[in-house]
């Protein structure tokens, strides 16, 4: 166990310090939650609910391959355990943000209820939530919450305290932070730079290790590679290289990793017109993986961009698919409450009203 502190001395240049200590502490945040291999216990530390939220967003937009589930507490929730289950459901491959802890902790009788909870039911956490959680409460509760759940929060992996910031000083945390796949807010000078640099870790392995860790390694490089040279329009390089690392992955056993890249070879294939076979990529090879590994939210993606290819082929009883699907995928993106919701209710209007906008050509949700 240990704690992050944010300790760079305030001084003239305090908000600059005060930005710069955040940045830190976001980035220890930000890659224990990354390299988490399910279940992890983090508690953040945050005096500011504006700021505490603006975090929380910048995670999610620097972790485009997680979903960040937000379990919002409220009186009510005694049952924290009961909570996150109700929010997440079965899905295993994103990270958990609590909040509201505060409201629960003011409350004497309550305090005491959902403390021996979290203790009595410590052991079952790892079994039950598969993903990395983080508690969000100010810095006056936290005393309260070790000494009343000791057992439980034994187990954390780090505590990490953020003072608070402006919102102006917050937003920007997020926009350099991304260590695994493309940033979209990437300059073409920046994206030529990161090209670059994957493409010297790859040449850096000269002579291909044995190592699982390392095989595995070179081939999230190799997928980030693809994935910025498909954003730069290079799609015949950005195929053959997505191509190649499916038996990578089929050697490494990674189902998932093979499923994801299936799913990227789609898009492209969508992007030049080849419905058929991205249509058969996305029903045959990629959904049957996540509905066999229980990620939900890797359902929903894969069910609306599948929809999308339905709307965009236009076949006969092609529309009465494509909403079908975009049904489901709304149901499950309401229950998860994560922000898609609300692209996909206005991808189902625009199916069922077409002079409302333009056929979609483009992914609706973006990994």
């Amino acid at each position: 166990m240990k704690s992050t502190r944010c300790s760079t001395p305030l001084n003239v240049s305090e908000a600059e310090s005060r930005a710069k200590a955040v940045g830190e502490t976001f980035r220890a945040l930000r890659r224990g939650l990354k390299r988490s291999r399910g279940f992890a216990l983090y508690v953040a530390i945050c005096n500011s609910l504006l700021t505490r939220d603006e975090l929380i967003a910048n995670l999610s937009a620097s972790m485009p391959d997680k979903v960040v589930h937000r379990v919002v507490l409220t009186t009510k929730d005694e049952d924290v355990l009961a909570a996150v289950e109700k929010v997440i459901g079965k899905s295993t491959a994103g990270v958990v943000m609590v909040v509201g802890v505060e409201q629960l902790l003011a409350d004497k009788v309550r305090a005491e209820r959902l403390l021996a909870g979290l203790n009595l039911r410590r052991a079952e956490w790892p079994s039950r939530v598969c993903s990395p959680v983080v508690f969000w409460l100010p810095q006056r509760f936290l005393g309260d919450l070790m000494r009343g759940a000791p057992d439980f929060f034994d187990w954390r992996s780090d505590t990490l305290e953020f003072p608070e910031l402006t919102t102006e000083q917050a937003r920007p945390l997020a926009s350099r932070e991304w260590q695994d796949g493309p940033d979209p807010r990437f300059t073409a000078e920046e994206r030529l730079a990161r090209i670059a640099e994957l493409r010297a870790r790859i040449a850096a392995i000269a002579n291909p290790s044995d190592d699982p860790a390392i095989i595995s390694s070179v081939a999230l490089w190799w997928d980030e590679l693809a994935d910025h040279l498909s954003l730069m329009g290079e799609l015949d390089e950005a195929l053959r290289i997505l191509k190649d690392q499916l038996p990578v992955f089929e050697r490494l056993g990674d189902v998932r990793e093979r499923a994801i890249t299936q799913g990227k070879i789609a898009d492209i294939l969508q992007a030049r017109g080849q419905l058929d076979e991205a249509l058969r990529i996305r029903t045959e090879e990629e959904l049957p993986v996540y509905e066999r590994l229980g990620d939900v939210r890797e359902q929903l993606v894969c069910r609306a961009n599948t929809a999308l290819i339905y709307w965009q082929r236009g076949s006969n009883g092609d529309r009465e698919k494509a909403l079908a699907l975009l049904h489901l995928a709304l149901a499950d993106t309401e229950r998860l409450q994560i922000p898609e919701a609300q692209l996909i209710a206005a991808l189902i209007q625009q199916v069922e009203n077409p002079s409302i906008g333009q056929k979609a050509t483009a992914q609706a949700v973006a990994k």
